[in-house]
């Protein structure tokens, strides 16, 4: 199955997420469009608007190279930075 790895920022803060999405865009299986499945980025784009978000593309590949690469990704030093809205390092969860 091929995903891919994004990294949602928020305009207004810079904060960020990184996050890993079945297919190649950032259309789920229903169309709808998708803006990660963590705790803190869903309360920000509440609270923001999906307006205020970017969605960045980092990498197209098998699933199984896309959560590895997460892994190297979200670490638990990258989870220190204060900008930084995912929970738990890469491959998871939120």
């Amino acid at each position: 199955m091929v995903s891919h790895l994004y990294k949602i920022t928020n305009k207004n803060t810079g904060e960020y997420y990184y996050g890993k999405h079945n297919g190649t865009t950032q259309k789920d299986y229903n169309g709808k469009t998708y803006w990660g499945s963590g705790k803190r980025i869903k309360r920000q784009i509440k609270k923001y608007g999906v307006q205020n978000f970017t969605y960045e593309i980092l990498c197209i590949a098998e699933a199984d190279y896309i959560f590895e690469l997460e892994k190297k990704i979200v670490t638990p030093e990258l989870l220190q930075d204060e900008l930084c809205l995912n929970l738990d390092i890469g491959g998871e969860g939120s």
